[in-house]
């Protein structure tokens, strides 16, 4: 049994209810292949628990499923989660898969048991400044002078500790930190006029969808045109971005966990199921359940047992490649021994004629920013 606890209900659920639907679909299509052939074709049989957004009832859930028999719990879809069923799992020596969630400190408190699969967030901030620099040494002209604007949560901070740590390795300096509570009175002129004072180059931050245009929409107003905007898994860069500023979207740098054409041995036939059996497309919180699925079935097979102790040091030893018992990480998967991805990899986006399109890494784009971004347009919005 593998067991998935993760939010159905709460404010979560969107991004749960998705993972539980890879783990769903990868665990039939497993079976299908022959199921576990080292355990006579076992099967994985998936349950669920309702983690309703709290961690309090994902630890319940995670009590419940070992008490029950799990072999392996993936989780959570909500970092506060993660961290009590971790701390479950190691003590009840059972291997726990993180699928989504992007807190660092997950993997840093020495446990055995925990691992995760794909980019902590921090890292996708590295990324996105990565390649901000070298948008700008190919340009001639790196970008120094950086501000950074997030909404003050646990995500915002995390993205902020990333950028702090990354921009004077590489090159920037942080003129202008602002953090800002989240809420539809929130107004960003202050902070634009800040930035043309301190002669910003470059905006970041972790910031919503609604946040993310309404940033826009100030500097424009506040005839600001630094030369690249960007967000760290944020509003920006996405296709609802595009559709509420239009052409002011253009150049407007993201990043993301993953990416529907990405060329991965599989992926069209799992896109065509899932689309088949939940009638939705597949996103990177179903990616997600799927990959911990695909790490729990290949440690499964050359454990040749169930037992956890076994089956814990098989998903240590994993190497799976793209496309691999159905695994959909850019790169594979190879744990480091704290239980971090060693291949993990994150994705930036740029949008670029009316789309967001893949520009890093350097081996999956399929186009390249502009630098410095062009102007804002004339007519702001549609």
């Amino acid at each position: 049994m593998v067991g998935a606890v993760v939010p159905l209900t709460g404010m979560s659920s969107p991004w749960g209810r998705q993972t539980w639907a890879g783990v769903q679909l990868a665990c039939e299509l497993a079976g299908d292949a022959g199921g576990v052939r080292s355990l006579a074709g076992a099967r994985l049989t998936p349950t669920v628990g309702d983690s309703k957004s709290q961690a309090e009832s994902a630890a319940r859930h995670a009590e419940r499923m070992i008490a029950g028999g799990a072999v392996a719990l993936v989780g959570c879809n909500q970092s506060a989660a993660s961290i009590v069923v971790a701390e479950i799992a190691e003590q009840s020596r059972v291997p726990f898969i993180i699928a989504t969630d992007l807190e660092p400190a997950l993997t840093a408190r020495g446990f055995a048991f925990t691992f995760r699969i794909g980019p902590t967030l921090d890292a996708y901030a590295r990324d996105l400044l990565a390649y901000l620099r070298d948008l700008g040494v190919a340009a001639g002209r790196p970008p120094r002078r950086l501000a950074l604007l997030s909404e003050r949560s646990t995500m915002g901070q995390i993205a902020g500790d990333g950028v702090r740590r990354a921009a004077g390795t590489l090159g920037f300096e942080v003129v202008d930190d602002t953090t800002y509570d989240p809420s539809p009175t929130t107004g960003f002129a202050g902070c634009v006029a800040s930035y043309r004072r301190a002669r910003v180059e470059v905006v970041v931050g972790h910031n919503s969808l609604e946040d993310a245009v309404r940033i826009a929409r100030a500097m424009i107003e506040g005839d600001f045109n630094p030369k690249a905007y960007g967000g760290i898994l944020g509003g920006q860069a996405s296709a609802a971005y595009v559709s509420a500023l239009g052409r002011v979207a253009e150049d407007a740098l993201g990043t993301i966990g993953w990416w529907p054409d990405l060329d991965v041995p599989g992926l069209a036939i799992l896109q065509r199921r899932y689309r088949e059996r939940f009638r939705e497309p597949l996103d990177a919180a179903s990616v997600a359940g799927i990959s911990a699925v695909a790490v729990v079935w290949d440690a499964l097979e050359r454990a040749a047992s169930t037992d956890p102790r076994t089956l814990r040091d098989a998903i240590a030893a994993t190497e799976l490649r793209p496309g691999e018992r159905m695994l959909l990480q850019l790169r594979g998967v190879r744990f480091l021994p704290g239980g971090e991805n060693d291949r993990a990899a994150g994705l930036v986006l740029v949008v670029k004629d009316g789309a967001p399109q893949l520009v890093a890494p350097r081996e999956v784009a399929r186009t390249r920013a502009l630098y410095p971004k062009r102007p804002w347009p004339a007519t702001p919005t549609r």
